[in-house]
C-alpha cells in the first residue's frame, strides 16, 4: 500500500502504488539520481 495519495485523489489505491514503485525503481536504479522538483511525480501522474 502507498505511503501517499500521488494523484491526489482521496485514496491511496493501485495508482498510487503504480506511481511510488516508479519513483522507488528510478531512484534506486541511479544512485546519482537527484529529483528535482517533482519532476518525476508531474511525469508519472500523466501516465
Amino acid at each position: 500500500m502507498a505511503f501517499h495519495d500521488w494523484n491526489h485523489d482521496g485514496k491511496k489505491d493501485f495508482t498510487d502504488d503504480y506511481i511510488e514503485y516508479q519513483i522507488y525503481k528510478q531512484s534506486t536504479s541511479n544512485s546519482n539520481y537527484i529529483p528535482r522538483s517533482g519532476a518525476v511525480f508531474q511525469h508519472l501522474v500523466r501516465l
